[in-house]
């Protein structure tokens, strides 16, 4: 059509039969009205966290504070949040893939007075985003802080 809205050319049963795309980027809604078909996987990130029960017991530090397996998949990004905060030092968080750390030089960590890893001042690495099919994953408390309670751990992944 022409910009008064005149029509220059119609074409019927215009479409495609089978398109193969190199990537695709979709920014809005996507609907699949028949079977969606994805030979080398589909990667929707999606978080999974891991809290401790109690969430008024004050954070101590140590090795293996959560202990839990994963099926095959890359971690995208990492944070912690607390209940209560911790009025002097920053709570450290280390995520670990059997016995060896994911994260950099920069652990996860909590600033003093605040609640969320997503504000540290100092961002979180990671160093090894790939994790094997049944890798025992462990959470450690490297540092606790003063009076830090009801931590939590979250990870984005994605499955491979």
């Amino acid at each position: 059509k022409t910009a008064a809205d005149v029509t220059i050319w119609t074409v019927d049963a215009f479409g495609w039969a089978s398109p193969t795309f190199q990537t695709l980027t979709v920014t809005g809604n996507a609907t699949v009205g028949g079977i969606l078909t994805a030979t080398g996987g589909i990667n929707v990130g999606q978080w999974i966290g891991y809290k401790r029960a109690d969430e008024l017991e004050t954070l101590t530090t140590g090795t293996a504070k959560c202990t839990f397996r994963l099926p095959a998949c890359t971690v995208v990004s990492v944070r912690a949040s607390l209940v209560t905060a911790s009025s002097s030092g920053n709570p450290t968080f280390d995520i670990n893939d059997d016995g060896v750390s994911i994260l950099g030089a920069n652990k996860l960590s909590i600033d003093a007075n605040e609640k969320t890893s997503v504000t540290a001042t100092t961002a979180t690495t990671i160093a090894n985003a790939t994790i094997a099919d049944d890798s025992e994953m462990t959470i450690d408390i490297d540092t606790a802080g003063t009076g830090a309670k009801g931590w939590m751990v979250a990870m984005e992944i994605t499955w491979t």
